[in-house]
């Protein structure tokens, strides 16, 4: 499968793969203390970046790592605000 098939795909389709090397990956369940953890470090940066323009952090979006694998990570942060966060597949990493 390839970058554009996947970001065709509905959302309730892909929200538990990610696509590694063109192949569909399920992603691991997560714990409630997986999302404690996680929504306490964003809790953070979401204070700092309100102080500071300098970028922004988000939660499981997806991002493109090369032409055949996108990753969703539990926490992205993008210093800069030349990538449009718009939805579907961010194009960097």
């Amino acid at each position: 499968m390839t970058i554009e098939d996947f970001a065709q795909l509905q959302i309730s389709e892909t929200e538990d793969f990610e696509l590694v090397e063109g192949e569909l990956i399920p992603l691991s369940s997560k714990t409630p203390r997986h999302f404690r953890v996680r929504d306490a470090i964003l809790f953070h940066l979401y204070g700092y970046f309100r102080k500071s323009t300098i970028g922004e952090a988000i939660a499981e979006v997806d991002c493109r790592l090369t032409a055949s694998t996108v990753r969703r990570a539990d926490v992205s942060v993008f210093l800069s605000n030349r990538v449009q966060i718009d939805p579907g597949i961010i194009p960097v990493a």
